[in-house]
């Protein structure tokens, strides 16, 4: 019985993760993560997210446009700075038909990462198309590798 309300608890909380307030013009942004997702993995997004939504205005703005595909556990990830952090990451993925305006024409149909690490201390992403895409930039005024130290 306990294990039950335990289970229908971590539900409840998974399928109601809201990450953002909608104040009249702004979407709201909602993330449901599966069953499944470590309660370690649950928490630090829930302290990670609104730096994400900071410094990625892109993935509030256009997350209509994108399916949410996982999140991935823990690994060590090797970044641009040289640095190599254990990280998790949340897969996207950009519709090929998504509406999007010209300066993010790039990113139709592209795989979109996130790695937050379980430090919860950097976010990063490692590809143009998903940088262009996070930071609401054209694709030619982005690098391709963003980390970013919170």
């Amino acid at each position: 019985m306990m294990k039950t309300l335990q289970s229908i608890s971590v539900i409840i909380l998974l399928v109601f993760f809201l990450t953002a307030c909608s104040n009249g013009n702004e979407p709201v942004f909602t993330l449901t993560l599966p069953a499944d997702t470590p309660p370690e993995t649950v928490e630090l997004l829930r302290r990670t997210m609104p730096n994400i939504e900071k410094h990625f205005p892109g993935l509030i703005k256009y997350y209509s446009e994108m399916d949410f595909l996982k999140v991935h556990p823990a690994f060590e990830v090797y970044l641009n700075s040289g640095e190599h952090p254990e990280m998790i990451f949340l897969e996207f993925k950009v519709r090929e038909d998504a509406n999007l305006p010209r300066k993010l024409r790039h990113c139709y149909g592209h795989h979109i990462f996130i790695y937050i690490g379980v430090d919860g201390k950097i976010i990063a992403t490692n590809k143009r198309a998903a940088v262009s895409l996070l930071q609401d930039k054209p694709f030619e005024e982005v690098n391709e590798f963003l980390e970013i130290k919170l």
